[in-house]
């Protein structure tokens, strides 16, 4: 089998980071030797650059993986030097020629060819895995089994009851935490912190 000596790169937002993205980075390993993926993120998005770039690390921990904080504009309208002020930014992680740059996007004609670069659209139209960020993010328990499992811990609402000694919340179990998530489903957790106090004495905190 010839080998693949070429070097490829991923680039988005992803904002949250879904099984649509998992799927494309899936796809791009295996057509190079090398796999750059930059995590893109602007201080105004609700979901923190930082998290997002951790359950990338956390998802492919082989790869690759960088997290680009400019605050470049986000479509070309916005600047005449578009393009060149994303290559810039690029360049900034990744110094050797770029071969191939995959996306599941139009725009990725346009970089591949400012980059010098081929592209490889995956999955243009959804049909693998039919979701977006705003998707997942407008309405995240209604695609739950799209969302990366690095990234659904974001999205779970937690309860933490503290006891006093005279009920049966004591010892241990004074520290329980039940996490809700789409289906309903509780499983314990042992993080606490301050709340509210609740029917019986009970102190109760929503996070």
């Amino acid at each position: 089998m010839e080998e693949k000596n070429e070097i490829g790169l991923v680039l988005g937002k992803f904002y949250p980071l879904h099984k649509g993205h998992i799927h494309l980075i899936q796809s791009a390993r295996k057509k190079v030797n090398k796999l750059y993926v930059l995590v893109c993120s602007l201080k105004r998005e609700a979901i923190p650059g930082d998290l997002r770039f951790y359950w990338m690390k956390e998802t492919f921990p082989d790869l690759d993986v960088y997290h680009l904080t400019d605050e470049n504009p986000q479509f070309p309208e916005e600047d005449p030097n578009f393009w060149e002020i994303w290559k810039r930014s690029i360049r900034q992680f990744i110094k050797e020629p770029i071969d191939i740059v995959f996306t599941s996007e139009e725009y990725g004609e346009m970089l591949a060819k400012k980059l010098n670069a081929r592209h490889i659209c995956i999955d243009l139209e959804r049909k693998t895995f039919p979701i977006s960020g705003t998707q997942v993010r407008e309405s995240p328990f209604k695609n739950w089994d799209l969302i990366s499992d690095a990234a659904k811990s974001y999205f779970v609402k937690r309860i933490v009851i503290y006891g006093p000694e005279s009920t049966r919340f004591t010892g241990p179990r004074a520290r329980r935490c039940l996490v809700r998530g789409p289906d309903d489903k509780a499983s314990p957790d042992r993080r606490g912190s301050r709340g509210r106090r609740g029917p019986r004495g009970f102190l109760v905190h929503q996070r």
